[in-house]
């Protein structure tokens, strides 16, 4: 079978930059004959012990993804110098149970872009401090779009060759 990559984007717009940059991902990733498997988390709910059993058919089954992949991209952006409350519920879920975490050991690249200059480096930062202190590796180098207004557009995609490099490259690292 081949290897497999769990992708994820902390937005839920439709309209999503994050989720337009992690398209391109998935797309390379399928060129070069890989499964891609998608989550989605519009419902995601916030971590709660109590509902953390064998019936939270959430937790089971996104864990079970991720543990069987051979990666993961999390395309985030960065909302008040952190990441979005998806991304921080989905790595509390997979942070548990304590000391077997569904990302132990999972390389993880980063998507982030902002119309500003920090390119979605604070998100990136916070990701990768989780990701480290459960045992992850983030891959470097990751994508990060500074002024995505000029480089990208909704309805037209990635007008920005330099962009599709960016992805190249951290594609290239998670498979590295």
């Amino acid at each position: 079978m081949p290897p497999s990559i769990v992708t994820v984007s902390g937005s839920l717009r439709s309209a999503s930059v994050h989720s337009l940059l992690l398209a391109e991902a998935e797309s390379q990733l399928q060129t070069r004959g890989l499964i891609v498997d998608r989550l989605d988390l519009a419902n995601i709910p916030h971590y709660n012990e109590d509902h953390d059993n064998a019936e939270n058919s959430f937790a089971v089954d996104f864990r079970a993804r991720i543990a069987a992949a051979d990666g993961l991209i999390i395309a985030t952006p960065t909302y008040n110098y952190t990441v979005p409350s998806t991304i921080k519920a989905l790595i509390d879920w997979l942070s548990r149970p304590w000391g077997n975490s569904a990302i132990a050991g999972k390389r993880i690249a980063l998507i982030t872009a902002s119309p500003g200059t920090a390119a979605g480096l604070p998100g990136a930062e916070y990701v990768q401090k989780m990701s480290e202190f459960l045992k992850a590796e983030i891959v470097i180098p990751g994508t990060h779009v500074a002024k995505l207004g000029e480089l990208i557009d909704a309805k037209a995609g990635i007008i920005d060759d330099t962009v599709r490099a960016q992805i190249t490259s951290t594609v290239e690292a998670l498979l590295a």
